[in-house]
């Protein structure tokens, strides 16, 4: 192993510790367009209704 270059192993737990993180936030992402007024998955639509609530809301 060079002593200037880390090993594999902090690279492959970086990658697998950010997939972990990320993943379910890019799983989520996609119902927040969702035309349903339940949570499925795949959605079954494309809607910005649940945007205009949350920029609707007053508090």
């Amino acid at each position: 192993m060079n002593g200037n270059r880390p090993g594999w192993l902090p690279l492959l737990i970086t990658l697998l510790t950010l997939s972990f993180l990320l993943v379910p936030i890019a799983m989520i992402f996609p119902l927040a367009f969702s035309t349903n007024s339940y949570l499925s998955f795949p959605p079954q639509g494309f809607s910005l209704k649940w945007m205009r609530a949350i920029l609707q809301d007053s508090q």
